[in-house]
């Protein structure tokens, strides 16, 4: 059985904030509706576009992106940080 401390720690752990970077919309609704199944992940926001999701992340301040690095944006946005 847990100590105290260490259930306490679990009952009152934050979700995750996760960015999704995916331009095929099934694959962002599947990843979206899986990641909210989930009580240790929040979705805070999802982008389409490397672009525009290189220029939001450091507003949203999540804890992990997923990215598919496939997208054609996505490598020059990363390499210039624009």
């Amino acid at each position: 059985m847990a100590s105290g401390g260490i259930a306490n720690a679990l009952e009152t752990r934050t979700p995750l904030r996760v960015v999704i970077v995916e331009d095929d919309l099934a694959a962002r609704n599947m990843l979206v509706a899986t990641l909210q199944a989930d009580a240790d992940y929040t979705v805070v926001a999802e982008f389409a576009e490397g672009r525009a999701a290189v220029s939001a992340i450091p507003h949203l301040a999540p804890d992990m992106v997923l990215v598919d690095l496939g997208l054609p944006d996505i490598s020059e946005s990363m390499s210039s940080g624009s």
